[in-house]
């Protein structure tokens, strides 16, 4: 009787760069070992703090400064692995359809954003329009949920499932180097106050032996002085720049892309409601089953978790209709926001785990931009005059590569 062949799991047969450990638990990028690198200059300085600095500063100054010592290495290192082991957002790759396959799939649409209008494109690895703020990751290979920027440091892309565990990551790490860097510099007084007592009646002559006598017996401080001193203006810097843009609700990669100072962002709701979007939300699931079998998983496609942002499609002058099943387009219905019918080609989640529908849209039909967004790939340009037609043919010159550029005086395009 011939051996039945063996089931596999999803993540076994994955089409992206990622890599699976614990048997598809845990989700890591391709440059996984840049993360257990960072892992390692955590766990090296630390065991010299905790050997030999911090054990001599809780006998002379008070036991709690070897407690907080340990915490902090043991929070920072939580929140590294689950940044690293974390899914960032991925969202689920489809198989193409008849429009794409003839050549017929229109390259972007419009999406009205808190009354800006946002373009989204399609994508043609993963065959789906991406959502306002996806961006499809070279690194990974894969679309990302709300797409902040990939991290060698910890060795994945960064998007809206693991973006607070990163946050709390970089800013535990600095405050641990601060620490660090002051029980460093307390150990040197305390060591001098000692061999000072020791030393008899103070004189000048004795004074600079002593801070001798004191720097050749803390070289474990000295160099881990040294070392927390270079690394904290770099992790404090990045936790600066990532605290103005939880505050204005931008991601790295729109930071660098788009110029807000010229282009107002979409996202921008308010100091308050900027950082309560990032820190008073729960993560929402997975999208992607990665140990469920492949025979047994039920597809769902992308758009069907974004109903809001279809519905503003729909009113889009670039509207087409979503893909559905043979390429026949699904219907929405605009003054309810919602989809009618939901046949469609499938993308890699069961329909029980389907997360709740997100808003992307104000709501309101006249909440498009009227300025022109242009674009470098070769297609038309939604309005703007011969001036402006010509200045895009130069940025295409100037952009082989066929990126998206938002015209400065009009949207935002993603």
């Amino acid at each position: 009787m011939a051996k039945e062949p063996r089931r596999l799991r999803v993540y076994e047969q994955w089409q992206g760069n990622e890599r699976f450990f614990c048997w598809g638990r845990c989700v890591t990028g391709p440059s996984w070992k840049s993360g257990m690198g960072t892992l390692f200059l955590l766990i090296a300085p630390t065991a010299v703090f905790l050997v030999m600095v911090a054990p001599y500063m809780a006998a002379k100054v008070t036991p709690a400064i070897l407690v907080i010592s340990c915490i902090f290495p043991v929070f920072c290192a939580s929140m590294l692995l689950l940044t690293s082991c974390r899914d960032p957002g991925i969202l689920p790759r489809q198989e193409p359809d008849e429009e794409w396959l003839q050549g017929r799939k229109p390259r972007a649409r419009d999406v009205a954003v808190n009354g800006h209008r946002v373009t989204v494109r399609y994508n043609d690895t993963c065959h789906f329009y991406q959502p306002p703020r996806a961006h499809h990751c070279s690194v990974n290979d894969n679309c990302i949920e709300r797409f902040d920027h990939h991290c060698p440091w910890v060795g994945t892309t960064i998007g809206k499932r693991n973006y607070r565990t990163f946050l709390m990551f970089i800013y535990s790490t600095s405050l641990y180097i601060a620490w660090t860097f002051g029980v460093c510099l307390g150990s040197l007084f305390v060591k001098h106050k000692e061999l000072m007592q020791s030393a008899g009646p103070p004189s000048d002559n004795i004074m600079n032996n002593l801070w001798l006598q004191t720097l050749g017996q803390s070289g474990a401080a000295i160099a881990l002085m040294i070392f927390t001193f270079i690394f904290f203006w770099f992790v404090c810097g990045l936790s600066g720049f990532h605290t103005w843009l939880v505050a204005t609700n931008q991601t790295t990669y729109e930071n660098f892309r788009y110029n807000h100072n010229q282009v107002p962002n979409p996202y921008n709701e308010g100091v308050f409601r900027n950082c309560a979007s990032t820190w008073c939300v729960r993560i929402p699931p997975s999208k992607v089953q990665f140990r469920a079998y492949i025979d047994e998983v039920q597809r769902v496609p992308v758009e069907l978790g974004y109903p809001d942002w279809n519905a503003a499609a729909s009113m889009s002058p670039m509207q087409s209709g979503m893909p559905g099943v043979d390429g026949v387009a699904i219907e929405m219905e605009d003054t309810q926001y919602g989809l009618v019918n939901s046949p469609g080609r499938y993308g890699g989640m069961s329909r029980d785990a389907m997360p709740p529908a997100q808003s992307y849209d104000s709501g309101t039909t006249d909440s498009l931009a009227q300025a022109p967004i242009g674009r470098t790939n070769g297609h038309s340009i939604l309005g703007g005059d011969t001036a402006q037609l010509q200045q895009q043919q130069q940025i295409q010159a100037m952009h082989a590569g066929g990126a998206w550029q938002a015209n400065p005086a009009a949207g935002y395009a993603d």
